[in-house]
């Protein structure tokens, strides 16, 4: 066959016509009319030599693809055949076929606007991808038929372009009438929107639009809107995507995912809780821009309808929003009736409760008639989380009006339930307990805080969340909160400490005789920890100036965003804190770990900000490490992550750096890598530093660059940047052309005509051979 696209190219084209028409059922009378074999024999031709027909006689074998386009919904062998021709075409891709040449993009793109092959054009590109050269032409098929608009949306939808310069036409593809295009558009639109560096100018438009799609009236619009939410990462609200939308379009998309999962096609398959987690991430402002809908679904009032597994997050949302901004909440008596007519077999749920105690603080007198309903979710031998919410909204109308609530203490401590229940400690009912009864409060928060090694992380959690709400409580039980500090590690001392910092900004002076152990966790590794710890000084420093260490005093008057805060301002006091910071970040190293790695070098660097010359001692210290065989991967990541941050700082161990290099440590081929990164910055900051060193160890930059052949382009860039000169060093020219890391035009010149003239010889061989 190839052979013969040379030779006799009309004769080819003759023959293809005519298998053509049979695959098609459309048989020349001269023919033998067997689908099968035509679709078979024009199989082979294109496994054989795709790329030369249609080089040779386009036209011929475009025809022979249309006809397979045309059969591959045939059953039994036609049809198998025709879909493997289809998969066999030469598409044009990003690395080429196999077969010989392939397809020209302005051949596909010509064809995409020819009315006459654009069905055919446009399932090869939902079949192979389309080329990003070929996406306009594809969306300007949206316009054509339908059969051809809706495998038009299919493709872009499967291509892995990205559809910035058709999302206009995309956008308006979303309210097409026909519900495959609308599908095809919101998912081309919004599958990879998330995985961009920069939020695209129509992403709050598209999103806006994957809501619509969620609660479509189409079941395949819903479906590939789902599917579009699934592949989404979890951390979907905290990406740069969600913040730059709209707080409207938030809300719509948890409202969506909210209805979706009502639906028996949609996202209750997810890998992740799609509608918990985006209606937990919604703040205020979203929720009010959808608050009749979310209403509407947390209290549905048609008769006999029964309350759906969505309308607990429902009321969730409206509940947190109550609680951010109980002003936002236009109509309490709305909710509050709402509330009462609800009333399920147990009573008022968590959620209510909690959105009645947050109107309380605006409309007290509304709520206090809701005072029935809440009684009605008590539960004294059992309690919930229902029970406990109830009986901390009671507590809270009975302190200021206690005639509303007649319900006595002991059963709403009863109600509330044991905070430390089968040896585990819960911090919601110890919230609702400090709400109802703070001295019980406190002297279980203290038997908490004296055994850390019995709850762990959980003392730490509780203590932060009982002073976000009643402070008071853990002022009382402070020295005993304080001597958890020495009974837990740093990383659980995070939240502890951001608990004292609550009640440092209430009660400073139950806090001011402990300095000196908030001082101590200014060495910590973890920044969060440090920073916690910081934040209780500067508050104490502030209002008990003489009772407080003086290394607390920098702390006050710079800026705690500051990256290097508080450890910096405080090292520049102390260098004795200091060193032990840099020892405490040194002994990291021990756990063999890369994140505590990364935070030994980060700790050294924070230091470096405020005392240089400790900063440079850890410098020093993290190259030594380098030989040794347990640490010397992890020395190298530490280092890096101090280069990064203080360049001028470690450019001090430069020259033991690149000797160890030269002696081939670390041997750690990844940590190579990186220790080859941190002379980059260095280079950049203190260029005389590294090119001293180079030239101290290898001579000069050529040899340098020689040395590792694997990351020549990487140190070609060093040697730029410590700006080696003609003054007796030597300057590296030339080198690997970075742009595209594309092989020499001339490399393998004629390597493809040798396979072609051997494939054209076989064949010539056995020309009786049905390919």
């Amino acid at each position: 066959m190839t052979a013969a696209c040379e030779r006799e190219p009309d004769a080819v084209r003759g023959e293809l016509a005519a298998l053509a028409d049979t695959v098609r059922g459309e048989c020349a009378p001269e023919f033998d009319g067997d689908r099968e074999e035509a679709a078979r024999t024009v199989f082979a031709a294109f496994a054989v030599a795709g790329g030369r027909l249609f080089a040779t006689v386009p036209e011929a074998a475009w025809d022979a693809v249309d006809a397979a386009v045309t059969a591959r919904e045939s059953d039994g062998p036609v049809g198998s055949y025709a879909r493997a021709i289809v998969r066999t075409v030469p598409f044009p891709t990003e690395s080429g076929t196999m077969n010989g040449p392939q397809l020209a993009v302005s051949d596909v793109r010509e064809r995409l606007e020819d009315s006459d092959w654009r069905s055919t054009a446009v399932h090869l590109c939902t079949r192979h991808g389309a080329p990003e050269e070929c996406l306009e032409p594809l969306a300007a098929c949206l316009d054509a038929d339908p059969a051809t608009r809706r495998q038009a949306a299919r493709a872009i939808d499967w291509s892995d372009r990205r559809p910035d310069g058709v999302a206009d036409r995309l956008l308006e593809a979303t309210d097409d009438d026909d519900p495959t295009v609308r599908a095809g558009a919101v998912g081309a639109l919004c599958h990879q929107c998330w995985m961009r560096d920069g939020v695209p100018e129509w992403g709050d438009e598209a999103m806006a639009a994957l809501a619509d799609a969620l609660v479509d009236d189409a079941r395949v619009v819903r479906v590939r809107a789902a599917g579009v939410l699934d592949c989404y990462p979890s951390y979907l609200p905290e990406s740069a995507l969600w913040s730059a939308l709209e707080p409207e379009t938030r809300g719509r998309l948890a409202l969506g995912a909210l209805r979706a999962d009502l639906d028996e096609t949609a996202i209750d398959e997810c890998y992740w809780q799609v509608d918990s987690t985006l209606v937990g991430a919604l703040d205020a402002t979203a929720t009010r821009a959808v608050r009749e809908e979310f209403r509407a679904l947390g209290w549905p009032v048609e008769d006999g309808s029964e309350d759906l597994d969505s309308s607990p997050l429902a009321r969730s949302a409206i509940a947190a929003a109550a609680e951010t901004d109980p002003g936002g909440i236009d109509d309490p008596v709305a909710y509050v009736e709402a509330v009462r007519d609800r009333i399920g077999t147990d009573g008022v749920d968590q959620y209510e409760s909690r959105l009645l105690r947050a109107l309380f603080a605006t409309d007290p007198d509304v709520v206090t008639d809701a005072v029935p309903a809440l009684v009605t979710a008590l539960e004294t031998e059992s309690p919930d989380a229902d029970s406990r919410e109830a009986a901390r909204t009671l507590a809270t109308v009975r302190e200021d009006t206690p005639d509303a609530v007649s319900v006595v203490q002991e059963t709403l401590v009863a109600a509330v339930g044991d905070p430390s229940e089968r040896g585990i400690l819960r911090e919601k009912r110890l919230v609702a307990l400090a709400a109802i009864d703070p001295d019980a409060a406190a002297s279980e928060l203290r038997a908490a805080c004296e055994s850390v090694d019995r709850y762990g992380s959980s003392v730490g959690r509780t203590v932060e969340t009982v002073a976000a709400t009643t402070p008071a409580v853990v002022a009382a039980v402070s020295d005993a909160a304080v001597a958890a500090l020495e009974e837990s590690d740093d990383k659980r001392n995070e939240r502890l400490l951001r608990g004292l910092a609550t009640v440092a900004d209430h009660d400073p002076d139950a806090l001011v005789s402990s300095a000196d152990a908030f001082v101590d966790r200014l060495i910590a590794v973890h920044p969060e920890t440090r920073t916690a710890a910081g934040r209780v000084l500067r508050t104490l420093r502030g209002s008990h100036p003489k009772a407080v260490p003086d290394v607390a005093a920098p702390l006050v008057e710079t800026d705690p965003d500051d990256p290097a805060w508080p450890l910096g301002p405080a090292a520049s006091e102390s260098s004795e804190l200091g060193g032990r910071a840099v020892r405490e970040a040194m002994s990291m190293l021990d756990y063999r770990g890369d994140l505590w790695a990364r935070r030994c070098g980060g700790s050294i660097a924070a230091v470096a900000v405020g005392d240089p010359e400790q900063g440079r001692a850890g410098a020093r210290e993290l190259v030594s490490r380098l030989s040794d065989d347990d640490t010397g991967r992890y020395g190298a990541y530490a280092f890096v992550e101090l280069a990064e941050r203080e360049p001028t700082v470690a450019a001090v161990a430069v020259d033991d750096l690149v000797r160890h290099l030269r002696a081939g440590y670390p041997d750690d081929y990844t940590a190579a890598d990186w220790l080859g990164n941190a002379l980059l910055p260095i280079a950049d900051a203190a260029p005389d530093a590294v090119r001293d060193a180079i030239t101290a160890h290898y001579g000069g930059p050529t040899a340098f660059v020689d040395a590792d052949i694997d990351r020549r382009s990487h140190r070609e860039r060093i040697v730029s940047a410590a700006a080696f000169s003609d003054d007796g060093s030597e300057t590296v020219t030339g080198g690997v052309d970075e742009s595209d890391g594309s092989t020499p035009e001339n490399a393998d010149e004629g390597g493809g005509d040798l396979l072609q003239s051997l494939l054209d010889r076989v064949l010539g061989e056995n020309e009786t051979d049905d390919r």
